[in-house]
Formats: structure tokens, sequence, C-alpha cells
């Protein structure tokens, strides 16, 4: 019998609210759907050259996706142009790339990945078989197309997934610092270090729990205009949502 895939479908919204999208496989190919809250009107394309989609997220205008997918067998960060159907590789080597998210405009993307370093190679470096047994949260500037990544984790040695930024320098992930995924705050701060013919920075990152429930962390979302977010708690065989306050996320401590 054929193993069933309970990790389809992904659903995402178009920024404009208006198209509710979702992707699914069918008889081994991949398929992203589009249907039209206005028109009620459900079409589809074909993805191509990637073999399934682990998560995936819009940019701020809607045309483009951050996805991370398995390509030959690797989970990689790619972003697909909806116009051109055609995906641009972000990263290419062996780490486990996950949870991307597009953020500042458009012109980073924040995702989680078990890398050992802050640099993105190509996969026929040598010493790029090396991991870590966990994975830190890292940003690409999409923009510039840095290969040098900025690592948010603080050097914490445990376990951090699905990044969200709630404004420039402060994010939120989950994160099994004692064993049970809870939400973490993370704020980056800057300080001159030095002046030559350049200004030069030093960066310090305070992380700090936000939640301490005694059962993992499935699921979270933010409403900003509501001052809230809610998390998704799988306990005693049902799942429980709690909505909690974004005031209480002390931003300057």
């Amino acid at each position: 019998d054929e193993k069933i895939d309970y990790s389809f479908p992904l659903i995402a919204w178009h920024p404009s609210g208006k198209l509710f999208t979702f992707i699914i496989e069918n008889k081994g190919k991949l398929y992203l759907y589009f249907y039209s809250i206005k028109d009620k009107k459900l079409e589809k394309q074909r993805l191509f050259h990637i073999e399934k989609v682990l998560d995936y997220s819009y940019s701020s205008d809607g045309k483009l996706m951050v996805l991370s997918a398995i390509k030959n067998g690797k989970s990689d960060i790619l972003v697909y142009n909806l116009a051109s159907h055609t995906f641009e590789q972000i990263t290419n080597d062996q780490y486990d790339d996950i949870n991307p998210k597009f953020i500042e405009n458009s012109s980073k993307i924040i995702f989680s990945s078990n890398r050992i370093n802050d640099t993105i190679k190509k996969e026929n470096d040598t010493n790029i078989t090396k991991q870590q047994f966990y994975n830190d949260i890292f940003i690409y500037n999409y923009k510039t197309k840095s290969s040098v990544l900025k690592n948010i984790s603080n050097a914490t040695t445990f376990n951090k997934i699905i990044p969200f930024q709630l404004k420039k320098d402060n994010y939120l992930f989950v994160g099994n610092q004692n064993k049970i995924n809870n939400l973490f705050f993370s704020k980056i701060d800057s300080s001159i270090s030095h002046i030559d013919t350049l200004t030069h920075y030093q960066y310090t990152i305070k992380t700090y729990p936000l939640t301490n429930f005694r059962r993992n962390i499935e699921e979270y979302d933010i409403g900003f205009k509501q001052n809230k977010y809610s998390v998704l708690i799988f306990n005693n065989n049902r799942f429980k949502i709690y909505i909690l306050d974004t005031n209480k996320i002390k931003q300057n401590k």
C-alpha cells in the first residue's frame, strides 16, 4: 500500500487577501492552486524541478514566493516567480533549510537551518557535510544577494524553528531550550564599536522565553491589529488554542 503523506496540503493567503492558495501532490506531481475569493474560481500551476514543498510564503507584493523545498534530495531555500514560473536557488547544500519568510518589504529572507556557519557555500565546497544537531535562525539579504548570513540565535545550543519578525530587529521563534517547544523573543541591539574612515558597529542579541508550556507549541500566529498572538498545542488527545497579549512582550528587556 502507498504511504499517505499527511504533510499536504500547504496553505497561504495572497497579500491582497483576494486569493487563497494551496499546494498539493497528485501522483508524484506538485500543483499550486489559486482560489479567487471574489470569482470563486480555481486555477492551478504545475511546479516543476522540485520534489516536495515543505513550507512557503509570499513576498509583500505577491509576485514571488519563498519556499523550503526538496530538490535533488536536499531541503533548500528557493524563490518562485509566479509570472515566469521559474525558480531562483538561494541555498544549495546539504543543510536543512526550513520555515522561510520574506521580511522588511521582501528585501530579506528569514529561515531556520542546521548550518554550522553564517556563509552560504556551494554544494561542491569541502567540509560541507558537517551539521549541527539543532537549528539556528538566519537572515539572508535577498536585495544584495550577499553570501554572508546574519545569525540571530545568540549562540544558544537548542533547536529554533518557525521564525517571525515583529518589526526591525525584533523576532519570535519556537525553541526547545527545556526540551519542550515554547515561544521565544529575540532582540538585536547595535552600538558603535569604533570609527575610522567608516563607522563600525557591534551587535548584541537578547533572547528570552515568552511561554512555559508543558506541551509542545505546534504553530503560532500574530494578530497585530488585535495586539494578540495565538499558539496551538496538542494535549490530552486534542488541539488547544491559547490567545495571549503581545503587550506582554517586553521588547526593551
